[in-house]
């Protein structure tokens, strides 16, 4: 039974990383890769070289956690990689050390990729094409790629402190030898909220588009869509706290918080007045993407009231 809840315990951590750290992000970073010089009208990425490297870290740092899954056992405290249950005390096999391995080299990949997006668009836009021209497309990206150089620091310090924690016994996470295991939580969620909006800003691309194509319409309120996705991008550095509302923090904070969470649902919701407004009075023309397109509407605005 002992052997069975560990299994589990692996398998759970596994899918968790392996599906937001090496395939959710390279899939959308991919996407960026490809489209932000087309639409920019740039020959390549600003840095072909880094964004090389970027690729390589990325990669290595898949590799380690596929291999962990054989080699060792997986580590055991969720996507998350929680402490106590990823120290040295809790799992002192090599599971954890692929996982701070894995996740330290791919976050600073990822970060360097979006230095070299953001560079590309600062810099490598064709002539005539100012910043309330761009496609929508190139905005979320933008958005994004400074979501990944602010975000993904604090991860990577997370794991290397985890790291130190584990060979050389600094006991940052330990409670009870002076250190404190909210302090990683703060990190990894520090990282964590804004990497729901690095994964879901370049989807806002894809409703916009198609909202715009199967209706026959320009997309409505484009300025007030940009706007919109800037101030998704500065909020979600402000809401980190709401994943450990009950962690004993003072009511107070807990308060701010609360209130910031709020705020972010406001540019969200002109989102989705926006899709809405582009499709009334358009001739929509019902296919499968539109079909698909009205269940993640009716499914966001569910789970906005709910969450």
């Amino acid at each position: 039974k002992k052997l069975m809840i560990v299994h589990w315990s692996e398998l759970f951590s596994a899918h968790g990383t392996i599906m937001i750290f090496f395939v959710a992000m390279p899939f959308i970073i991919g996407f960026m890769n490809l489209l932000i010089p087309l639409q920019i009208g740039a020959r390549d990425m600003a840095f072909p070289m880094l964004n090389q490297a970027s690729l390589g870290l990325t990669f290595v740092g898949a590799a380690l956690v596929m291999a962990s899954l054989v080699v060792g056992g997986f580590e055991q405290g969720g996507w998350t990689a929680y402490p106590p249950f990823t120290g040295a005390a809790f799992q002192p096999g090599p599971g954890p050390d692929y996982w701070v391995w894995a996740i330290a080299l791919s976050g600073v990949g990822s970060m360097l990729s979006g230095l070299n997006f953001a560079v590309t668009i600062y810099k490598m836009r064709c002539p005539g094409m100012t910043f309330m021209r761009m496609p929508i497309f190139v905005w979320t990206a933008l958005c994004t790629s400074i979501l990944l150089v602010f975000a993904m620091p604090p991860l990577t310090v997370a794991a290397r402190m985890q790291g130190l924690d584990r060979y050389l016994d600094f006991h940052f996470f330990t409670n009870d030898l002076g250190g404190n295991m909210m302090l990683y939580a703060n990190l990894f969620w520090l990282f964590g909220h804004p990497e729901v909006y690095i994964l879901i800003l370049p989807a806002v691309w894809i409703y916009s588009d198609l909202t715009s194509f199967y209706a026959g319409k320009t997309i409505y309120g484009y300025s007030s869509l940009v706007l919109a996705t800037m101030a998704i991008a500065v909020l979600s550095f402000s809401v980190w706290l709401h994943h450990f509302f009950t962690m004993g923090q003072s009511s107070t904070i807990n308060i701010a918080f609360g209130i910031a969470t709020m705020l972010i649902a406001i540019p969200t919701g002109v989102k989705v007045n926006e899709w809405i407004a582009t499709l009334w009075n358009g001739r929509i023309r019902i296919h499968a993407p539109e079909v698909y397109l009205a269940g993640f509407l009716i499914f966001f605005v569910i789970g906005g009231y709910s969450g």
